[in-house]
């Protein structure tokens, strides 16, 4: 089996040493408030830039162009990756931009309510890829365990890199098994309380799990 790449997404100020015990960081702007500029200076991991919208499950309630703007700021100061909803305005032109910037573009959906149909996930996947995602992003609410294996599926059958995850308790499952799988990577909270979505596992949770299954040493 592949080594899993875990990435920490950091939600609290407090929590960046431990965050850089993680493969990569994702600096949720949205959640860490205005001192995210501060912190990023103590990283010593790559780091994904991610102010998420609130209609996906984010805390930004600002305009778009600030939400925007603050995603630049964040290239400026070393954001190796930057997460880009598919819902965002004028998303094309953004991930051109970024992209120009060599900057490597997630772009992102975050359904939060169920898990569509695989045919459905499929087309957004392929979207995405068509706008020139390096990596795409699929996040769906499991309300059952038998929606694990949609997204597991999705990552299965794709051929460009991506990360496949249902949210919610249900989902856990997919949170674990998809980079086996051939995902890009999981997610994991830096401690408990400090999940940026429902049902991640945390950093010591899930390295267990693979140290257990024989992945991670």
């Amino acid at each position: 089996m592949v080594k899993p790449l875990i990435c920490a997404s950091l939600t609290k100020v407090e929590d960046v040493r431990k965050a850089c015990e993680a493969d990569l960081v994702e600096v949720r702007i949205d959640m860490v408030g205005s001192k995210w500029v501060e912190v990023v200076g103590e990283l010593s991991r790559p780091w994904i830039a991610c102010n998420r919208k609130f209609d996906e499950g984010g805390l930004w309630r600002g305009d778009e162009g600030s939400r925007v703007k603050e995603l630049i700021t964040a290239t400026d100061l070393g954001a190796e990756f930057v997460d880009i909803e598919l819902t965002s305005v004028n998303v094309e032109e953004l991930i051109k931009y970024f992209k120009g910037r060599g900057v490597k573009v997630v772009v992102s959906k975050h359904i939060t309510t169920h898990t569509p149909d695989i045919n459905v996930l499929k087309e957004l996947v392929d979207v995405m890829i068509r706008l020139g995602a390096d990596v795409w992003k699929v996040a769906t609410k499991a309300n059952s365990l038998s929606d694990n294996l949609i997204l597991l599926k999705l990552i299965r059958e794709s051929t460009k890199p991506g990360i496949s995850l249902a949210m919610g308790e249900l989902g856990i499952l997919s949170r674990v098994l998809s980079p086996l799988m051939g995902g890009f990577l999981t997610y994991a909270s830096v401690s408990k309380g400090a999940e940026s979505a429902p049902g991640q596992l945390t950093l010591n949770e899930i390295k267990e799990i693979y140290r257990m299954l024989g992945v991670l040493e």
